[in-house]
């Protein structure tokens, strides 16, 4: 070999040599920000984990307090139906009274 030829192919061992130093630290880069990027999803995941639980919580305690107001009112209604069918009932006995006591005032 020649000695042009030689330092030609050194050259070129060199310029291949410094490609794969690039090329590795590069390599290194991107898997780091790969690496960044995977702790960052698995951040956003539990986030969005997080905020599913606390809405899921607080649809809860709506449906719970819907319940018991609903509840509540029924509670109203019932006492309300059974006040005025006891209210219906004692007006029926006084208008048979009435009529019963004006039959003997008038006997």
């Amino acid at each position: 070999m020649t000695d042009e030829r030689f330092n030609h192919l050194e050259t070129q061992i060199t310029d291949l040599q410094e490609f794969v130093r690039q090329s590795t630290k590069k390599t290194e880069a991107m898997q780091q920000d790969l690496n960044s990027m995977r702790e960052d999803m698995t951040a956003l995941r539990e986030r969005v984990d997080s905020i599913e639980g606390t809405i899921a919580i607080e649809i809860r305690k709506g449906f719970s307090i819907l319940r018991n107001h609903l509840d509540d009112l029924s509670l109203e209604r019932s006492e309300s139906l059974s006040k005025r069918f006891d209210e219906d009932l004692n007006q029926r006995r006084l208008d048979r009274r009435i009529p019963a006591f004006d039959k003997r005032t008038d006997d």
